[in-house]
């Protein structure tokens, strides 16, 4: 077993303790039905994971701007632009970061807003 297997069990151990129940939602538009000459009905799939949310921090972006960003923590892949759901709260997953330095993923992080 190489150290990034155990840094991956880690990473889910500590999600499954300190996570909590989410799912993601992804909403798909359908073809556009020239016909009909509307789009066809949309598909909605939703997976469940455990996540947690970073409270936001300020910091210092590429134009030297202080932004504050909140970020998911997920032990499933996120998919930008689906919509987090935990509890009575939701969010839209933005820009997805995996941490995988060899080919096996350890942990994904995304911002959410």
């Amino acid at each position: 077993m190489s150290i990034y297997e155990e840094f991956a069990e880690f990473a889910q151990e500590m999600l499954v303790e300190f996570g909590t129940q989410a799912s993601m939602t992804v909403t798909t538009a359908g073809e556009f039905d020239p016909v009909k000459n509307r789009p066809s009905a949309s598909t909605v799939e939703t997976t469940s994971c455990l996540a947690v949310i970073i409270t936001p921090t300020p910091f210092e972006n590429n134009n030297a701007r202080v932004v504050k960003t909140t970020t998911g923590v997920f032990n499933k892949e996120p998919i930008q632009g689906a919509t987090l759901n935990m509890g009575d709260r939701s969010w839209t997953i933005g820009t997805v970061t995996t941490v995988q330095p060899t080919n096996l993923p350890i942990i994904w992080f995304a911002e959410v807003e």
